[in-house]
């Protein structure tokens, strides 16, 4: 029996988490680029978004970022204590729309509908009912709904119809399950894996990633002395399928995965910097169509930045797990080249064989990599010296460098 679980559904990019920031040239000239780094600036988190273009940085608060990183959905108790959510423009750091809702213990992030017209919150209480907001993101209306047990988000479909959910059934065992908003209801059906019949799941998911329409949403599970798998859910045909990944090893629990899509070619490819890279074709059925090895840092130094520090743990809380899901490889807009982190600065990848072409920025401990969408520029984060660095993506060369207290991960890189 196949086993599989999960935890949240985070958007591409969804996920923001506030703290100050400041920007100082290293060399070369400017650019014209917003990064969105997380960041746990005195232990609050947040998000602070640079603007390569004039240095400038925006501190903002933890929330659910739009999928066109146009917007962050914040809650707050205002000092009347009323909860209220609000919508915050990301390149001005003015509230756009406000609206009081039923509570204040929502959890950021949720998720978000790929077209950003659905937000999601919920909570579990202490009687062990889970209340969940939905959102409506054009006037901020909500519809709140109660269901006993404790369910955790994993995705909705465009439409806002379908609400994906999964149920705690056992100690670390989930069951896939779908709520009709329309018919208000929870389907007593649950979703398995066409492989596999079985409706119970075990595991931890790790990284997660989705197609621009929201059909497809795929999530890297591990499994403790069992080979890591991709979950592929079809959202607007309830749906599920998975294919098994070859084993890392036993230290590669809960470190270095990273889920990247190539729409184009109906690509997806899961890395592992400890050396392995496999690619899957979910053009139909999904299937694993190879995987390489290449040369990760020695084993004995092996351990990402955000993994060893104490920052990432107490902020757990705050929602900062979902960054090691969002994990910190990129892939070229092209779909030509990966670019993956690690001890000692990134390797790059040619998606053709999948064999390693070279590594940049040796010596400097990275953890995560973002590229701009005119594929010109890579964005690295130096946690353990509170940098973000600009590289020209094709030769590897530094360009800037941007200080940023207690970063945790780079979230995306825009054009401003």
């Amino acid at each position: 029996m196949k086993t599989k679980s999960g935890v949240l559904w985070l958007a591409s990019g969804a996920l923001l988490l506030a703290g100050c920031a400041s920007a100082t040239v290293a060399s070369g000239g400017p650019g014209s680029y917003r990064v969105v780094v997380a960041s746990a600036a005195q232990g609050a988190g947040g998000v602070d978004v640079l603007t390569t273009e004039n240095k400038s940085v925006l501190s903002l608060p933890f929330g659910t970022l739009s999928p066109d990183g146009h917007r962050l959905y914040v809650t707050a108790v205002d000092h009347q204590g009323q909860s209220k959510l609000r919508s915050v423009d990301t390149r001005t750091g003015s509230t756009t729309n406000e609206t009081s809702i039923s509570a204040a213990y929502f959890e950021a992030p949720g998720i978000i509908s790929a077209n950003g017209r659905w937000l999601i919150r919920s909570f579990v209480d202490q009687v062990l009912t889970t209340h969940i907001g939905v959102f409506d993101t054009r006037n901020l209306a909500e519809r709140a709904l109660a269901l006993k047990g404790v369910f955790a988000l994993d995705a909705i479909d465009d439409a806002g119809s379908v609400l994906y959910l999964l149920e705690t059934v056992g100690p670390n065992q989930y069951r896939v399950r779908d709520y009709d908003l329309a018919g208000d209801r929870l389907d007593d059906q649950v979703i398995v894996d066409k492989t596999d019949a079985s409706p119970v799941m075990n595991g931890t998911r790790v990284a997660t990633v989705a197609t621009a329409d929201g059909e497809k949403v795929f999530g890297l599970y591990q499994r403790p002395g069992r080979p890591p798998f991709i979950h592929v859910l079809w959202t607007t045909q309830k749906q599920a399928w998975c294919v098994d990944l070859p084993p890392v090893g036993s230290a590669d629990v809960a470190t270095g995965w990273s889920l990247l899509l190539d729409e184009r070619r109906a690509r997806v490819y899961a890395i592992n910097a400890r050396g392995i890279v496999a690619e899957a074709d979910y053009s139909n059925v999904p299937q694993l169509l190879r995987t390489e090895s290449f040369q990760p840092p020695p084993a004995t130094s092996w351990h990402l930045p955000w993994a060893q520090s104490p920052l990432v743990g107490d902020a757990s809380a705050k929602g900062y797990e979902g960054l090691a899901m969002n994990g910190g490889s990129a892939l070229s807009p092209d779909g030509m080249t990966i670019y993956v982190p690690d001890t000692s600065g990134y390797v790059t990848i040619a998606t053709v064989s999948l064999r390693p072409t070279g590594r940049r920025l040796s010596g400097r401990s990275l953890s995560s990599l973002a590229i701009s969408p005119d594929g010109k520029k890579l964005f690295a984060l130096q946690p353990n010296s509170n940098l973000v660095i600009e590289v020209e993506s094709a030769s590897g060369q530094q360009v800037a460098t941007f200080t940023v207290p207690y970063p945790v991960g780079i979230l995306r890189a825009d054009a401003p």
